[in-house]
Parts: structure tokens; C-alpha cells; sequence
């Protein structure tokens, strides 16, 4: 597996804060539950930085050096489009909010999480 970068690290621990368990795709298991959550999660020709199969959430940390381009915000709207037409819900979180302000950032996590399970 790849190494986290910052932001995926950031988000990780905020994940895990709030009682997910957080599991390299790799590393999946008869065991797994329906709180589990995947880094790296095959999906189509995508690699989905955390995902929630059981509910279709894919969460996203976005960096500042890959994600701040014009170019590379294209592509990640596209990318979330694809994602979007298979059934899968999207959230991005900026390393900014993820590294900076981690109790904010957990409020929206657990938001996010909870408002995408309810549609």
C-alpha cells in the first residue's frame, strides 16, 4: 500500500476517532463489518482515498499540492461524476481543514457521513 499523505493520515485519525475501523483494501477480511473503512478502495479504474461499502460513501483528503490546480480540480470533478453514476455517493474534505482545525473538520466528517446514509 501506498504511504498516507498528511491530509489521508488527518482524515484517517478522524475516522477512527469516531468509531470506524479503517483497513487497507489489502488488508479486508472475512471478519470486516458494515463500520469498516477501506483505504484504497478499488472502483472501476479508480482507487477511492477511504470508502464505506456499505453505505457507497467514498471520502476524499485533498492536499494542497495535488488539488489547488485548475487542471487537477477538473479531473477531480470528473473523477467524482464517474463515481457519482456508479451509485456511489462523494465527499472531499481540503487538508486545510483536515490538518488545521481537526475538530471542525470531525463535525463535518461525522455530518457528512450521517446526511449521505439517510439518502
Amino acid at each position: 500500500m501506498k504511504s498516507l499523505t498528511s491530509a489521508e493520515n488527518a482524515l484517517k485519525q478522524i475516522l477512527e476517532g469516531l468509531g470506524y475501523v479503517v483497513v487497507s483494501f489489502a488488508d479486508r477480511s472475512e471478519t470486516d463489518r458494515a463500520n469498516t473503512i477501506y483505504m484504497q478502495y478499488p472502483l472501476h479504474r479508480f482507487r477511492l482515498d477511504f470508502a464505506l461499502p456499505s453505505a457507497q460513501i467514498c471520502l476524499e483528503a485533498d492536499g494542497e499540492r495535488w488539488h489547488t490546480s485548475g487542471l487537477r480540480r477538473i479531473k477531480d470533478r470528473n473523477r467524482d461524476s464517474a463515481i457519482r453514476k456508479s451509485g456511489w455517493k462523494v465527499i472531499r474534505f481540503q487538508s486545510t481543514l483536515l490538518e488545521k482545525y481537526p475538530a471542525v473538520a470531525e463535525n463535518q466528517v461525522r455530518r457528512g457521513i450521517d446526511q449521505l446514509m439517510l439518502i
